[in-house]
């Protein structure tokens, strides 16, 4: 009869445990999903902080600083607002444009193709033909004209 009554209590506590675990579940889980979607909010609020607070003065200190080029000699920078191209050489592939004092203003790569490469240069535009279009770009390297080549 003792033994009876111990398996009956044991039964009871687990039949207990069993119905507590399915009562409590449905707010186990909207528990563990709102603390997961605090975290997540959490973390974008201080991914949203650090850009502010290092994104924006970056961008500010760039757009005080002005444009900066670097010499091809000796690596310094300068700003200058005004660009013009001094020269623009070619070595493989590459295309490197430099201002008439040697600074660099940018360069360029091709596909290598027997007609790519520098077609021509003035102070204000250097002409690249690159597969089967010819593109002329600014001091600033911005493409102010492409024309497609007929063969």
């Amino acid at each position: 009869m003792v033994e009876f009554i111990q398996f009956y209590g044991h039964f009871l506590v687990g039949i207990k445990d069993i119905i507590t675990t399915i009562l409590l579940f449905p707010f186990l889980l909207v528990k563990n999903i709102i603390n997961s979607i605090l975290q997540f909010l959490h973390s974008l609020i201080d991914v949203i902080v650090l850009i502010l607070c290092l994104g924006i003065p970056m961008l500010i200190a760039g757009f005080l600083a002005g444009d900066q080029t670097e010499s091809q000699t000796t690596g310094q920078t300068r700003r200058d607002n005004s660009r013009k191209i001094g020269y623009a050489i070619q070595d493989g592939p590459f295309i490197y444009v430099y201002d008439e004092n040697g600074y660099s203003l940018f360069s360029l790569r091709t596909r290598g193709g027997p007609n790519d490469g520098l077609k021509g240069y003035t102070s204000s535009t250097v002409t690249i033909q690159d597969g089967s279009f010819i593109y002329v770009y600014d001091a600033r390297k911005r493409c102010i004209k492409t024309l497609r080549v007929r063969q």
